[in-house]
């Protein structure tokens, strides 16, 4: 059965989507558009105003933060930074907003769609946040469809979120939490064996799943940086994308390194969102400095922006903490570059690459980088969002 033969509508639940650019942001964005492409009717829920007849907005605080600058492919964020609220406020909001803070905005989402004129044939929840899962039931019996859980992530297993990480109450309560919602759910996807390993023991026996692994599209026209220097390219936070990833860590490999090299000056060049106290750290850093790299924050920018700096890059830094065990999704999104990636951290997820020579640790990366490196020719290449839209389809089609 071809594609021309067969057409499903979708509902996608996504809390994050662009302009945000994070992963969370770019996997059901792409999906949408992949899914579109082939001729399916995709209807996505975020908390963002786009511009599509087939798009329900359900409002959060988050769109508050965003505001267009005179670039339309740049995104001015005002932090949502919870430090500056009382001791006792994120007490509560860890301890009463279960199985996160997100569950508000996903209650929001269910009260809107049943509501709605909509005839779907699949809704898929996807996560962190877990919230979503958890108003997966009520999604189901509001549409009337079946329904899909997507994990990006563990849910208790090494967690991000840093109440699970030092409760062991909450993770066992939040397994009691993650049985009882996926108890009806139809299908899970995962990024990864080593995620659904553990979602498994929260679904009935013989649930239907499928891996669909990271990918991403080809990026757009490169964003020029300084012609001289080595330009290394982060896309995403660091401490405020996982708790683990220490901004103070790269910059002590890049430092130690531009003391050794001489020829170029290393140049990182920061896509994404920072924390107050990372913002500190670089700017009483000196860029004048010849012993010490070159920082340039450019802040959170849209997704269009992240991915042309990214272009322009003579490399770029994918920062995992150690032994982590996802593949990040952002290996996917550099594999389209087709550029060196520098990688600090490690763990089971260096198993899972598909191009292993495209990758090389950051200190030993960075004292052979060249201008103009590319990633060996031997690399495949990578998992785009049309090929992982048709394995999603080919999945549903099973199931039907």
């Amino acid at each position: 059965m071809t594609k021309l033969e067969w057409h499903i509508h979708i509902c996608i639940i996504a809390r994050h989507y662009p302009p945000e650019s994070s992963g969370g942001a770019r996997r059901p964005y792409l999906f949408t558009n992949a899914l579109r492409s082939a001729g399916h009717r995709v209807t996505v829920v975020s908390p963002f105003a786009l511009d599509h007849p087939d798009h329900i907005v359900v409002p959060h605080m988050v769109t508050d933060r965003y505001r267009e600058t005179a670039d339309p492919e740049t995104v001015t964020v005002g932090s949502l930074d919870y430090s500056r609220h009382s001791p006792i406020r994120n007490l509560a909001r860890n301890w009463l907003l279960w199985p996160d803070p997100e569950i508000r905005w996903a209650r929001r989402a269910v009260t809107q769609l049943e509501t709605a004129d909509l005839s779907v044939d699949w809704v898929i929840t996807t996560s962190p946040p877990e919230s979503l899962h958890i108003v997966g039931p009520m999604l189901k019996t509001a549409l009337d469809c079946r329904w899909i859980a997507e994990f990006r992530d563990t849910w208790t297993l090494a967690p991000h979120r840093a109440v699970l990480a030092q409760s062991a109450l909450r993770r066992g309560v939040e397994r009691l939490l993650a049985r009882r919602c996926l108890r009806g759910v139809d299908a899970v996807t995962g990024v990864s064996d080593a995620v659904l390993s553990e979602i498994r023991n929260y679904t009935p026996p013989g649930t239907p799943e499928h891996i669909i692994g990271h990918f991403s599209d080809a990026p757009p026209a490169p964003v020029q940086l300084p012609e001289y220097d080595l330009n290394i390219v982060h896309s995403g936070g660091f401490i405020l994308s996982d708790r683990n990833r220490k901004l103070e860590t790269a910059l002590s490999v890049l430092d130690e390194v531009s003391q050794q090299r001489r020829d170029r000056r290393i140049h990182l060049h920061i896509a994404g969102e920072l924390s107050p106290m990372e913002r500190q750290m670089l700017e009483t850093r000196s860029n004048d400095d010849p012993s010490m790299a070159r920082v340039t924050m450019h802040g959170q920018v849209s997704l269009p922006r992240s991915r042309g700096l990214q272009a322009g890059a003579d490399a770029l830094l994918l920062h995992t903490p150690e032994n982590s065990h996802a593949l990040p999704g952002k290996y996917a999104e550099y594999r389209q570059t087709n550029l060196p990636i520098l990688y600090l951290g490690g763990g089971d997820w260096l198993s899972l690459v598909d191009a292993p020579d495209s990758l090389l640790p950051l200190r030993e990366g960075l004292a052979s980088l060249e201008k103009g490196a590319r990633a060996p020719a031997s690399c495949p290449p990578g998992f785009s969002a049309t090929a992982a839209a048709d394995e999603l389809v080919q999945f549903l089609m099973t199931l039907s």
